[in-house]
């Protein structure tokens, strides 16, 4: 009886283990997973930021605007539903989306204020 019971326990110290691994292996694989779809955002950002730079085009800079304000509003569904909005990510992320927004709207009112600008 003494060996049936060190057996069941060695047993169930076993699997309680394997189930702790399991456990910590998922949640760092979905924080990778989480931080993949900020880090992708974040490019389509920096690739917006780079295709408006040298933009003068009125209409160009308005797609441009709206763009950002659909990968910002993506963004923030992504934080929502993943419970980051707290991570350092989505931070940059936001921070990032608010500079190249504020550009491009310098520049759009630069546009309205100037004869100009095409």
């Amino acid at each position: 009886m003494k060996w049936f019971l060190l057996f069941a326990i060695i047993i169930i110290w076993n699997v309680r283990s394997r189930w702790i691994g399991i456990n910590e292996t998922y949640e760092k694989d979905k924080q990778a997973a989480r931080l993949q779809r900020i880090q992708a955002l974040l490019e389509d950002v920096n690739a917006q930021e780079q295709e408006q730079a040298d933009t003068k085009d009125y209409r160009l800079l308005t797609q441009h605007l709206a763009e950002i304000r659909r990968i910002k509003g993506e963004g923030i569904a992504v934080a929502k539903e993943q419970e980051m909005s707290d991570s350092a990510a989505f931070l940059s992320f936001l921070q990032q989306c608010d500079h190249v927004s504020r550009d491009i709207q310098w520049k759009l009112s630069l546009g309205i204020n100037s004869k100009d600008f095409n």
